[in-house]
Formats: C-alpha cells, sequence, structure tokens
C-alpha cells in the first residue's frame, strides 16, 4: 500500500500504473477495490486518483481515533467521499472505515496457529465462539448501519499455519450456518469485490463526507502521528531526486522508441527503475518509518537502478540530439570534475528540460577554480557567477547524492542562467582559462548598519547580526516585518515530568515545548552580490567532520543561505527567495525547525497540499491534546499562511515532504530533521538518524493571494523537476565534434508550450513491442482559485506536437481501462439526489479540453519522421 502523505501525485500515479498493467497483462483483470488500511492517515488527492483509476470502493483503517469514535457511535462507518472541491459530487468513491475491533485482524479466539484451542468437533466450544461472534456482528451492524458485515481475518504475522487456520474457520463457518436461527446470522468467505456488491445491492442512502483528508493520525491521545512527514529526510529527498530522473528517462526512451535507436534489454532497465521507485512509495519506506537496515536497502536499490539506468540516459539524449547518429558527441548525466578540463580545452554542455513549457532558471557547477568562461549556442559570452561553496561534510551523509555533488568536492560553484524550451535542451560551451573571469563580490556591510539583499521584485532586509527582519514585495508593494530562525523541540525522552509514558519515535512527533533557538544569531555571515545573484550565507554551528556523533548534545554543521536570483525582471526567476539548509548530525532527541513568524493576521490558520496537487485549509485546533503535533501536517510541496483582511501570502515550496504547521498567529514553521533515540513503540526501533543533510532547498513566495497562485505550481515544478545538466567530457576527439546537426535549441516534441494551466504529466512507454505512447496531461489549478488560469482549457495537438499526434484511446488513469468502456457504480446519497458519477471521453483526435484539477490519459499514436 501506497504511503498517502510524503508521495508525490506523479509517484503514485506511476506505481500504480506499473501495477495495474501487470495485473491486467498477467491475469487479465482491473483491480476496482482496494485495501488502504495501514498508510497512516488517509489523503483526498489519493482517494480522488483510485476513482480515475476506475475503483468503486476503498477501505480505510488508520484515521483520527476520535473521528473513528464519533463515527461508530452515529453509524456512519460507511459513506460517500467527494474527495475534490473541483470535481464535487460528479467524482465519488464509497469509502469502508474499519472499526476500533479490527484494524485488519480478527477478534481473539480465531487463530489456531497462535495457540487457540481446536474447534474441530467440539460444538461446545463452537457455541461458545459463535455467541460471541454474533455478538461482535451485531455490533459491528450497528457501527455500519448495515445488514451486511465485513469481518476481516488476517493481520501482519498471522496465518503461519494457514492449514490449521482454515480448516477450523471452516467447521466454525459451517456450524453458524447450520445454526443461523440460533445466532441470528450467516457467515461466508469473501473477497472485498463481494463484500462491496453485497453492499451495493442494499441499495440504501449512504451519507457524503467532501474535501476533506484524515491528517494528521492519532491512535490515542497525545500520539499524533506527525513525525513521519519528516523521519529521514534524506531518504525523502532522494527518492524525490529519483522521480525526476525517472521522468527524463521515460520521455528519452519513448522518443528514442519512435526513432529506431532503442535497444534490446532497455526496456527491462527502466521497468527495474519503475519498481524501485515503486517499492519506496510503500507507506513504510519514503515515510522513513523502516529499521536502518531495511530503510538502507531502499536506498541501495534506488541506487542500483539508477546507475544501471544511467547510461541509457546519456546514450538516448547522445543520439536524439545528433537525430538518430551514434558517432554524435558522447553525453554523460551531471558534471565532470573541471580539473581534467586543461587551459584553453572546452567541454559541451546540454541542460536539459522534462516540463511542459520553457524553464528560465540558474544551472550550478562544481568548478575548481574561477579561471572559465562560458558561450551560448550562438557563441556569445553568458554571465556567470563564481563564488565558494559551502562546507561540505560526506563524512556523515549515508544517502548517495545528500552532501554536495557527487563525487565531486569543489572548491566553487558556477552558476549561470538558462532558457530551455519544453521537453528539449540548450547547448553551451565551458573553456577553461588562464585568469579569472568571476564579477561575485563579497560584500561587507557597514558596520552597526543593516544588511539587504534584492532584486526587481523583492527585497529582504538584515540587522546588524545577521538574521532576516523585513520582507518586501517591489512590485506589488507589500511587505512585513519577519523574523525567521532554527530552533529546535526536546523530542524522544517520555513525558515522565508530566506523568505521560509515550515518546516520540519515527511515526510520532511528540515535542515538548517551546522550543529553543539553536542561536539567536549567526555566529558569522556573509554576503555575496553580482549582476546574477545576491545572498546572505548564515552560519550557526561548525562541522562535525570525522567526529564521533553517537552521543551530541548540539547539532552540527548548520547553515542556511537566502539567495535571490537576477536577469532582466524575468518573473521565473525573480519571484521568489531560495533558501538552501544545510544541517547535521544533529543533537539526539532533537526536532530542527524552520520558524517564520510575520506580522500577518491570519488567524493561526494554514493551507498546505496533499501529494503535491490539491490544497487544504487547515485551522488551529486547540482542543488537540498536543497542541503542536495535533496541529501538523504534510507539507508534501507547499504551505502557506495568508492575512485575513489584505490576503497578502507567504508561501513555502519544498524539494521534499516535511511537517508544517501554524502554532501562533502570524506564523510558520516547517521540521526540516529529526533525531530521536528513543522508541515511539509503533515500530521496532528509534529514529537515531544520524545523517547529514545539504543542499535542502525551499522557495519563498510572498504576495498577494492572487499572484501567489498563479506562481505556486509552475515554481513547485521547476524546484522538483528542475533543469539537469549533461556534459561532454574533455576529450578532443569531442571538442572536435561539437557540430550541431540540429538546432542547439530544441524541443524535441513541441512547437510551442503548453498552455500555462497544463502539465505534462507522463510522456512514456508501457509495452517494449508496440510504439503507442502513453500521454497524460493534467490541468494544475483548482476549480476556485482566484485566477483566470482556473477556467477550461483546450489543448490542440497539431498546433503544439511537432509529430503528427493523434489520440488513439483515452483511459483511466493508470491506463487499463478504455474510457468509454469503464462503468463504475452510483452510489445514493442521504441527499436523495442520484448523481452520474461515469468518467465519459470527450475529444476528438487532435482536440482534447480539460477542467480544472482535470487529468486525462491516452494512448496516442506518433508519426515519426526521424527528424527533431
Amino acid at each position: 500500500m501506497e504511503d498517502e502523505a510524503c508521495t508525490t501525485y506523479s509517484a503514485n500515479i506511476d506505481q500504480m500504473t506499473l501495477g495495474h498493467q501487470f495485473i491486467y497483462n498477467t491475469f487479465g483483470v482491473r483491480p476496482r477495490f482496494g485495501w488502504q488500511i495501514d498508510p497512516f492517515g488517509a489523503s483526498s488527492v489519493c482517494h480522488e486518483h483510485f476513482a480515475m483509476m476506475g475503483f468503486d470502493a476503498t477501505v480505510l483503517s488508520r484515521v483520527d481515533y476520535l473521528i473513528k469514535q464519533d463515527r461508530e457511535n452515529a453509524g456512519d462507518m460507511s459513506w460517500i467521499w467527494e474527495p475534490s472541491r473541483s470535481y464535487g459530487d460528479s467524482l465519488q468513491i464509497f469509502t469502508h472505515l474499519m472499526d476500533f475491533w479490527s484494524y485488519y485482524n480478527a477478534v481473539d479466539g480465531l487463530y489456531w496457529d497462535q495457540g487457540n484451542t481446536p474447534v474441530l468437533g467440539n460444538t461446545v466450544l463452537a457455541d461458545m465462539i459463535s455467541q460471541s461472534f454474533a455478538e461482535n456482528v451485531k455490533n459491528r451492524s450497528a457501527f455500519y448501519n448495515s445488514s451486511v458485515v465485513l469481518f476481516p481475518y488476517g493481520n501482519d504475522f498471522e496465518h503461519f499455519n494457514a492449514t490449521a487456520d482454515y480448516e477450523n474457520m471452516d467447521y466454525l463457518i459451517d456450524f453458524i450456518n447450520e445454526n443461523n436461527a440460533t445466532y441470528g446470522f450467516t457467515a461466508q468467505y469473501a473477497t472485498l469485490g463481494e463484500y462491496f456488491e453485497a453492499v451495493h445491492a442494499l441499495e440504501r442512502n449512504w451519507p457524503v463526507v467532501q474535501d476533506i483528508d484524515y491528517f494528521p493520525y492519532a491512535d490515542e491521545s497525545s500520539s499524533y502521528w506527525s513525525g513521519y512527514f519528516t523521519s529521514r529526510p534524506a531518504l525523502k529527498g532522494f527518492v524525490r531526486k529519483i522521480e525526476a530522473m525517472t521522468r527524463i528517462l521515460e520521455q528519452l526512451y519513448t522518443l528514442g522508441k519512435l526513432m529506431g535507436i532503442s535497444q534490446e534489454g532497455d526496456y527491462n532497465i527502466i521497468q527495474d527503475l519503475r519498481r524501485r521507485n515503486g517499492d519506496v512509495t510503500h507507506h513504510d519506506a519514503v515515510t522513513g518509518t523502516s529499521i536502518e537496515a531495511v530503510n538502507a536497502v531502499y536506498g541501495e536499490d534506488l541506487i542500483n537502478a539508477s546507475t544501471k539506468a544511467e547510461p541509457l540516459l546519456n546514450r538516448y539524449l547522445s543520439q536524439i540530439v545528433h537525430q538518430g547518429n551514434p558517432d554524435g558527441i558522447s553525453l554523460s548525466l551531471g558534471m565532470m570534475d573541471t580539473r581534467d578540463l586543461g587551459v584553453g580545452n572546452s567541454t559541451t554542455l546540454v541542460v536539459y528540460n522534462s516540463l511542459g513549457w520553457t524553464v528560465d532558471a540558474y544551472v550550478s557547477i562544481p568548478v575548481f577554480s574561477k579561471n572559465f568562461q562560458l558561450e551560448d549556442s550562438r557563441q556569445s559570452i553568458v554571465n556567470v557567477s563564481i563564488v565558494p561553496t559551502l562546507p561540505s561534510d560526506t563524512t556523515h551523509c549515508q544517502v548517495a547524492g545528500t552532501c554536495g555533488y557527487p563525487g565531486i568536492e569543489a572548491p566553487y560553484e558556477l552558476f549561470f542562467f538558462a532558457s530551455v524550451p519544453p521537453v528539449g535542451y540548450t547547448t553551451y560551451t565551458l573553456t577553461q582559462l588562464s585568469t579569472s573571469t568571476s564579477t561575485s563580490d563579497h560584500v561587507t556591510p557597514p558596520k552597526g548598519s543593516d544588511s539587504f539583499i534584492e532584486n526587481s521584485f523583492l527585497k529582504l532586509t538584515f540587522d546588524v547580526q545577521g538574521n532576516l527582519v523585513h520582507i518586501e514585495n517591489k512590485v506589488s508593494q507589500v511587505s512585513t516585518d519577519i523574523k525567521q530562525n532554527l530552533y529546535q523541540y526536546t523530542d524522544g525522552p517520555c513525558w515522565a515530568a508530566v506523568g505521560d509514558t509515550r515518546c516520540g519515535g519515527a511515526y510520532v512527533f511528540h515535542p515538548q515545548p517551546p522550543a529553543f533557538v539553536v542561536s539567536n544569531s549567526p555566529t558569522s555571515f556573509t554576503i555575496y552580490k553580482d549582476e546574477n545573484m545576491e545572498e546572505i550565507r548564515q552560519i550557526y554551528s561548525q562541522l562535525c567532520t570525522g567526529e564521533d556523533v553517537s552521543d551530541l548534545e548540539q547539532p552540527c554543521g548548520i547553515s542556511q543561505v537566502f539567495r535571490l536570483w537576477k536577469f532582466q525582471g524575468n518573473s521565473q526567476v525573480e519571484n521568489f527567495v531560495e533558501v538552501i539548509n544545510n544541517m547535521g548530525p544533529l543533537g539526539t532527541n532533537t526536532d530542527l525547525i524552520s520558524r517564520f513568524e510575520t506580522q500577518l493576521q491570519t488567524n493561526m490558520s494554514i493551507e498546505t497540499d496533499d501529494n503535491c496537487w490539491e490544497i487544504h485549509a487547515r485551522y488551529y485546533n486547540d482542543s488537540k491534546t498536543d497542541l503542536v503535533a495535533g496541529n501538523y501536517y504534510p507539507v508534501t510541496c507547499m504551505a502557506n499562511i495568508r492575512d485575513t483582511n489584505s490576503g497578502v501570502e507567504l508561501a513555502y515550496l519544498g524539494d521534499r515532504t516535511h511537517g508544517g504547521g501554524s502554532i501562533a498567529d502570524g506564523q510558520l514553521e516547517i521540521n526540516l530533521h529529526r533525531r530521536l533515540t528513543a522508541t515511539d513503540y509503533k515500530g521496532p526501533f528509534n529514529l537515531d538518524d544520524q545523517d547529514r543533510l545539504e543542499n535542502v532547498k525551499s522557495r519563498l513566495l510572498f504576495d498577494h493571494h492572487s499572484n501567489v497562485i498563479n506562481l505556486r505550481k509552475k515554481l513547485s515544478y521547476t524546484l522538483n523537476y528542475p533543469l539537469t545538466l549533461f556534459h561532454s567530457g574533455n576529450s578532443v576527439e569531442n571538442s572536435e565534434k561539437i557540430s550541431w546537426n540540429s538546432s542547439p535549441e530544441t524541443s524535441l516534441l513541441f512547437w510551442q508550450d503548453l498552455p500555462s494551466n497544463v502539465h505534462l504529466l507522463s510522456f512514456s512507454m508501457f509495452n517494449s513491442t508496440i510504439t503507442t505512447p502513453l500521454l497524460r496531461l493534467a490541468h494544475i489549478y483548482e476549480k476556485y482559485d482566484a485566477t483566470p488560469l482556473a477556467g477550461p482549457v483546450q489543448v490542440d495537438f497539431q498546433s503544439i506536437f511537432k509529430k503528427n499526434v493523434t489520440v488513439a484511446m483515452e483511459t483511466s488513469l493508470s491506463g487499463v481501462w478504455e474510457l468509454s468502456q469503464l462503468k463504475r457504480w452510483n452510489w445514493n446519497s442521504q441527499d436523495e439526489i442520484q448523481v452520474e458519477t461515469q468518467l465519459k471521453p470527450d475529444l476528438s483526435d487532435t482536440q482534447v479540453s480539460l477542467n480544472p484539477i482535470q487529468i486525462r490519459t491516452f494512448f496516442v499514436s506518433v508519426k515519426y519522421l526521424n527528424k527533431i
């Protein structure tokens, strides 16, 4: 079962597509019902997408114990869920919530493999158990207000001796049915589908639940499972990086397949990478709630699969940019060690964009000197910034790619602006010179004066100690005083002082407020400014390189950067603050948070996303038994606070999932990292996470609500699916081949950008022998977003796609149902309004319309002429 809090909607769709394709191709079955009984809370987006995959019903278990208690008392443990505000009652899914007696296990006495007395031939014992069984069924019937009762018979680590269990259960079922007049019910084995068929046949009216999710989950008082939103952030970040890499490989393989340059065995490598990506969506994987050995396996599997896939990535891009010519420049993912590039020598850089819009962004390269010149494809000099890298500590990085640049510990970082067409690339030439070309200046502010960094849109002010104190949007003419600092909650050790024996751990967030500051001010700060960027670097604590960190009291290597990019007033690069956090290892039993305190009047409310897709308003709940943990939510990609009077908003966009909340008016806090040596007793281990994290990136937006809505989704995509760098190495042979047979600024798929409200979600192949790609297009705005972009939009394939693309078939979200053949069940609601909930195709061969938040899935026919 996939996690529903820490995963992106695209990762979940890919994982379910992989599974559904396997089930259909192997068994000819299309899933229509789902067990989601173990994830820790429930996302509205996941269940919205289950409905779009053709599911008629799902089963939940882990929701807040008070919600479950209230629904049991009301007899409303089954309902019609309308998970999306945009879809409303046109997209529903029937939902069954497991009761308190059955997490997904049967009552005691029915596990004969665990030593219960056998019932075979023992009518006295069979009668006793049947009477107890009957009482249980009666109570459950009241919980669901239904004559059809689901009685689960399983659990973790059960049925080791299935023969003993089922021989006795067979006997008991026969005994009950032979005496049903005595016990008042009959019993039978059933699949989940058979259960829901029986429930659907009742034709009763069901309650409706609209536009909510079920976070955070609590299984008892002061036991809120909001810690796993952050646990093992190194793995969470690595998963997001491999997801982005997989997206590029899917596109290049599909294009290569259409060009006829794919090779035997390539598809199997891609399938393996898909499986490893699918594995880590599990609710005990990306959540960070596995024991250390299992967590390491998840990381190693991703490393191994991506390492095998990288040569494919290099080969496909190399051949595609040379129109299938295998003798063109050989490209490699990432950046070379520039020490291998002699003075006067050059390497070709190719910057790839996997999104469906032109992306303007800065690209970074690790370099070993300031003596570099960059030229674009027109041989014009490109302005670069070269600044010292932040101190790095790879000693304590346990997940590959989370510290510095993999395999390269360079003293400098070179930045340059790139504009890359959709699903395309732009080329540059990097040459090593004998003298420095850098114009980046280290600025020392006047003694006793505030400092500031600014661009055309934003201005940030820092006090004499280097603390952020003010933010201004110069274009919208709004500003607020703002205090940002890093804090630590004491977590992990049980609250013995107040008689609470529970602890924080991998699952549970159990802080002891108030949080205390890591330092009232940075121990040092440095400012860099040039024509490309302005930034301030804050150092809070020194590295613990090589030290024993098993019993640290204070965190190591805490630093952060506030950076503003500059490029001719370009809103794609100037409308946000880039924040980079480096941290760890942490001191024991702490949660490290970043807290923003503003003058915005927010009524302690916050908005956070479900799975990077839809936004939920969260209101501070002072009835929670833990006022911090109970008001924390998953920030999968974004969160914001908004002034209720002016509509001015501070928004946070992240490169991995964190926990976050608003614990005071005008405040936003994000849980960055956790290290706990106690256990929360929800799993068999503690979370003594000694990882160091580097280059944890986030973006801050500060503007009117309507402007933030226009920006946040696309800026989140460019953060999580960034421009990707390839290089040609430094050989003379390669440098002599730098002659492009196609345009050096090329979209491989489009004549023009997709509409601003349409995201290219998927362009991939799901069969090694056919050439009809799977294409998904997604409308990225919600129906009630305050922007004109929230309206319907039409995509004309003929004017946008370079190739002759026509729709062969529209399908369900996971691609196994032809949409015209999918007939989902309709459920009667208590409002007595019968709603048609079928997903209907609405298309021509070349024009597709999309409504707000709609995702449409097609298999398409592409006439490829072997030309870019």
